[in-house]
């Protein structure tokens, strides 16, 4: 067995025999100061998670979503978004400006002015 000697504090001429495994630091053995630092890591790991969670269901309910399912709901907007929407033809936006100039929707002036700029947009 191998064997470390340290000094007695109280008679600094005697060697006390102290077994290699049970070697202390700042009087604590090697494991319990490890079991320490994962404790005191593991508290701040728990901590920053509950913190994140709480900062992203306030974040979620003051945008109006739900908390639980707001990336299904951000999903669902986004489908039906017009930015996803396929691009109507040039045939199509001079339909839709005839058909509210015939409806009685926008003026003549409105419509030569329209039409003006979706053909100026080819």
């Amino acid at each position: 067995m191998d064997l470390l000697a340290v000094v007695s504090t109280d008679d600094p001429s005697t060697l006390l025999p102290v077994p290699a495994d049970e070697v202390v630091v700042g009087g604590l053995g090697i494991m319990a100061f490890f079991f320490a630092v994962f404790a005191v890591f593991f508290v701040v790991v728990v901590g920053l998670i509950v913190f994140s969670a709480t900062r992203r269901y306030k974040a979620a309910k003051a945008a109006g979503l739900d908390p639980f399912a707001g990336d299904v709901q951000l999903m669902g907007q986004a489908k039906n978004s017009a930015m996803l929407a396929p691009e109507r033809t040039v045939a199509e936006r001079l339909a839709e400006v005839d058909a509210l100039r015939s409806a009685g929707t926008i003026s003549a002036e409105e419509h030569a002015a329209a039409r003006a700029k979706i053909l100026g947009t080819v």
